[in-house]
């Protein structure tokens, strides 16, 4: 597989990707049409950026160079990991990488990958064809992941469809999680639900908005 180089001059950043990849263009359109509303966040040194699904790197990177927060990634895909770390060393920013994912048990699974959007890798299946590949990746409960954050100021979760397994789990156990989350950014893949997705998407939201100092994000 081959890697290019795409500069993004309006973030100030570069990237590296699969070269069939066009992850990192929508990647810097989402930072630059400000989907993830950092303007309303006010970092301060020693707050903790929390980013589930990092892919290459491009969220983290933006938030580890352009304010004071301590980064935290996690990659579970072998081949994006690898990128994440190359994109961190090429823009000189410092970025905690972790080379696991989350899901709503401790396991190994395998992802499927598709060269020409490797933002879209996920446990589910996917069409086979020349774009797709499979790795093997670990993942780690997501509470337990998440158990040495004592307070995250902002986190993130892009996690292609496993977010649902994640809260189904969470609101059958009355979790608390969310009282350490001050803001939180979720996309949600209906692509990957054939049937309940308004229902799931529901519980989701009725359950995020018991955490009274919570503020979320919700994209489609």
């Amino acid at each position: 597989m081959n890697i290019g180089k795409r500069e993004f001059p309006d973030i100030g950043l570069i990237a590296f990707d699969l070269e069939s990849s066009h992850t990192a263009y929508g990647g810097a359109v989402s930072i630059k049409n400000n989907t993830y509303k950092f303007d309303e966040v006010d970092f301060k040194k020693g707050d903790v950026f929390v980013d589930l699904g990092a892919n290459i790197g491009l969220v983290s990177m933006y938030v580890a160079s352009h304010f004071s927060a301590e980064v935290h990634a996690f990659e579970c895909c072998p081949t994006n990991f690898r990128l994440l770390n190359l994109n961190s060393f090429a823009n000189n920013v410092r970025i905690i990488t972790n080379s696991f994912g989350v899901s709503d048990e401790t396991k190994v699974a395998q992802m499927n990958i598709d060269t020409t959007n490797t933002g879209g890798t996920s446990l589910y299946a996917t069409e086979e064809g020349e774009s797709r590949i499979r790795e093997s990746a670990y993942l780690l409960d997501f509470e337990v992941a998440m158990e040495p954050f004592k307070k995250i100021k902002y986190l993130k979760m892009d996690i292609e469809g496993a977010e649902f397994a994640i809260f189904q789990k969470l609101i059958k156990n009355k979790s608390p999680f969310f009282e350490k989350v001050e803001f939180f950014h979720l996309e949600v893949h209906n692509q990957y639900l054939i049937n309940n997705f308004e229902e799931r998407e529901s519980e989701i939201i009725n359950y995020l908005d018991t955490f009274p100092n919570l503020k979320s994000f919700i994209l489609r």
